[in-house]
């Protein structure tokens, strides 16, 4: 099959996953951050850890492409959000 083809039936085939899917995998993540953690840190600090978790992730999957290590968006995302809660419990700890 050329590649030209399989990135357009790849594309396809995402697409009817994403409307057959329930929507689990999605609400499962967004419960790894708690919405009390990101309103009681205040708007600011709610918007910087959001941005932070976003940066990372994205910084992250930048460098592996352009090492050519294969990676997965999913699991930097999660690992983001799990490290800036991390860093919120430290810093809340430290105060």
């Amino acid at each position: 099959m050329p590649a030209p083809l399989a990135v357009v039936w790849s594309g396809v085939f995402n697409f009817l996953g994403v409307l057959a899917s329930s929507g689990a995998v999605a609400y499962s993540i967004i419960t790894l951050l708690p919405v009390d953690l990101v309103i009681n840190t205040g708007s600011a600090g709610g918007f910087a850890m959001i941005f932070a978790l976003l940066l990372a992730a994205v910084l992250w999957n930048l460098a592996t492409w352009y090492v050519g290590l294969p990676n997965s968006s999913s699991h930097a995302l999660i690992g983001s959000i799990l490290g800036v809660g991390l860093a919120n419990q430290l810093l809340a700890r430290a105060r």
